[in-house]
C-alpha cells in the first residue's frame, strides 16, 4: 500500500509528505485520513461477526449457507441487535466461506 510506504519513508528519511504523496499519485490529505482513521462501531461487529462465522465455518464443516449462518449467528449470539443476511453474506464473500456442493 502507497500509504505505508509513504509513511516509512516519513519516518526514516524524513521526506515531506506531500512530495511522497505526489510521487505515488495519491493525495496527502487521503494520507493523513489513512494516519488518523479509528475503527468504527460497524468495523469492530464486523470483525467479531467474521470470527463468528469462521467458528461456525468449522464446527459445522462448511455446510451453512448464508441464511442458516445467519439463523445460527442470531441464535448462538448476543449482538444487541439482529444481524441481517445481506450483512452475513457480504462478510462470507469477503472471507472467501461459501457452503459445500452437495451435487
Amino acid at each position: 500500500m502507497s500509504y505505508l510506504a509513504i509513511q516509512e519513508l516519513h519516518q526514516e528519511c524524513h521526506y515531506p509528505i506531500r512530495k511522497l504523496a505526489a510521487i505515488a499519485h495519491v493525495s496527502f490529505q487521503g494520507y493523513y485520513r489513512w494516519r488518523n482513521y479509528t475503527d468504527t462501531p460497524n468495523d469492530k461487529l464486523n470483525r467479531e461477526l467474521v470470527m463468528a462465522i469462521t467458528e461456525l465455518n468449522t464446527i459445522h464443516k462448511g455446510n451453512l449457507g448464508t441464511r442458516r449462518m445467519t439463523l445460527y449467528i442470531n441464535k448462538e449470539y448476543k449482538w444487541g441487535q439482529p444481524i441481517n443476511h445481506k450483512r452475513i453474506r457480504r462478510l462470507m464473500r469477503m472471507n472467501d466461506f461459501k457452503a459445500n456442493d452437495f451435487a
